[in-house]
């Protein structure tokens, strides 16, 4: 398994609208993503569109139901790295700094972006072992989980992941195929100066829940507001928030995936 994960929540650019934001997203920067050699290429790389997305209230506004200014993603991008020194080849390479850097502007809304990198780990759901790593396309549910503090402990950390769990077991297990917990991770390598500073970025715990379909949204939706009034004291629920989507491999060095075009979410034919 890859130990460096790179995982990138966006919003489009002002000016375009969200299917040219998706086309362009997958079609020409998803196509730059196979560099000149593996070292200039993630290990695999994928990209998820948003259906839909849901925030909580900002509460620093002082004005009823506002959005915080960071929010309407509109997708995500995972990209996986061999190693540390391959993430490192990887961002400082002449293909990187000239073609895929320089490309985000084109797209993305930099005030919004939220860059991590998180360490990944497949939370075992039924007796089956899951296929989630060799899914080319899937439906899913990418919960941002923001801890209030976080110096939380790691054993706090694990009952929280567990509970989170069981409650998908308990409520939407005829929904639900896989779960996938993104938990945060330090490396050294600054992705805040990388895409141009901004606001601090949460310590998020990203729960990636795939689904059978859209049909299994309302039984997640139910099992997000039972954790969240259970860990409300636990949880930074201003910058707490969820998105709905098709995730879709671009490439996959390790299983010899090439980009493709026809593989786009919402675009297969």
């Amino acid at each position: 398994m890859p130990i460096i994960k790179q995982l990138i929540a966006l919003r489009r650019k002002a000016g375009l609208t969200r299917e040219e934001f998706f086309d362009y997203h997958y079609q020409v920067h998803g196509a730059l993503s196979k560099g000149p050699s593996p070292s200039e290429t993630p290990l695999k790389y994928f990209q998820t569109h948003f259906l839909d997305t849901a925030y909580h209230v900002d509460p620093s506004r002082k004005i009823p139901n506002t959005h915080p200014a960071w929010a309407f993603n509109d997708g995500l991008t995972e990209l996986y790295f061999s190693s540390e020194e391959h993430m490192m080849q990887n961002f400082a390479s002449e293909w990187v700094s000239t073609k895929v850097g320089p490309d985000g502007a084109n797209f993305s809304d930099f005030s919004a972006v939220m860059p991590m990198f998180v360490r990944e780990e497949v939370v075992p759901l039924t007796a089956i072992e899951s296929a989630t790593s060799t899914r080319e396309r899937s439906f899913v549910g990418m919960y941002f989980v923001a801890l209030s503090d976080v110096q939380h402990s790691g054993e706090k950390n694990g009952e929280m992941i567990d509970r989170f769990t069981s409650l998908l077991k308990q409520y939407a297990s005829t929904g639900v195929l896989d779960l996938v917990v993104n938990a945060p991770t330090e490396v050294g390598f600054d992705l805040s100066a990388y895409f141009g500073g901004g606001r601090s970025i949460p310590s998020y715990y990203v729960f990636m829940i795939v689904l059978r379909g859209k049909e299994s949204v309302s039984a997640v939706r139910k099992v997000q507001g039972i954790f969240e009034d259970e860990y409300v004291g636990v949880l930074d629920l201003p910058a707490t928030w969820i998105g709905f989507g098709e995730r879709a491999v671009v490439l996959d060095q390790s299983e010899g995936i090439e980009f493709d075009l026809k593989r786009q979410p919402y675009k297969m034919e």
